[in-house]
């Protein structure tokens, strides 16, 4: 099944553009980088982001990077924000 692309994401391609959304309003606002010379070109070539199918690309990574070690943060005095429940941070409140 890996190997037929049912699992890759054929519409997955980077792009060199950037659109600005606005979270608020759901809508896009503009999208940067669509007037350079010469224009942005999609990729004609399929990435396999599968694990086991990484080895496959012709132009990005062929392997998952090492594993980073893992990063640990405490306040020791507990935290300095809360969550309301409707998902509101307040700080230092």
């Amino acid at each position: 099944m890996e190997g037929d692309g049912l699992e890759c994401n054929h519409y997955a391609h980077p792009i060199d553009i950037l659109p600005i959304v606005d979270l608020n309003t759901k809508s896009v606002v503009r999208i940067d980088g669509l007037d350079r010379l010469p224009a942005p070109k999609i990729p004609t070539d399929s990435v396999n982001y599968h694990r086991n199918l990484l080895h496959t690309n012709s132009y990005l990574e062929t392997q998952w990077r090492p594993r980073m070690k893992d990063l640990s943060i405490v306040q020791k005095d507990g935290p300095t924000f809360k969550v309301s429940d409707n998902n509101l941070v307040e700080w230092q409140g």
